[in-house]
């Protein structure tokens, strides 16, 4: 997915706030998973993320239609991607504001 509204909330451990519509595919993922890969794309890839953030996984194998490639990452079963010039793999640390917010607390493992 293409995410938006997200910030640092701490520096150790390293903790990530995001925002993931309870609507959203990846809400679920992330919330049955407890994982996820959050890949930091170069500008040259603008024009992919748009399309990627305007479909859903429910429907699109998203890396196939993008010509993105995943690469398995160290700490998390969500892969990698490739093209991204950083990808942080997080596990979910703090749902307290989930129901209320759709705000997932995450841990960055490693970078």
């Amino acid at each position: 997915m293409a995410m938006s509204w997200h910030m640092m909330v701490e520096f150790e451990p390293p903790l990530v706030a995001c925002v993931v519509s309870s609507a959203d595919y990846s809400f679920g993922r992330i919330a049955g998973t407890k994982e996820c890969v959050i890949a930091v794309p170069a500008l040259e890839l603008a024009s992919k993320v748009v399309a990627v953030g305007n479909c859903s996984g429910r429907d699109v194998r998203k890396f196939e239609k993008f010509g993105l490639t995943p690469a398995p990452a160290e700490r998390v079963a969500p892969p990698l991607v490739v093209e991204c010039f950083a990808n942080l793999e997080c596990k979910v640390a703090d749902t307290r504001f989930v129901n209320k917010y759709n705000l997932f607390i995450l841990e960055v493992l490693k970078a």
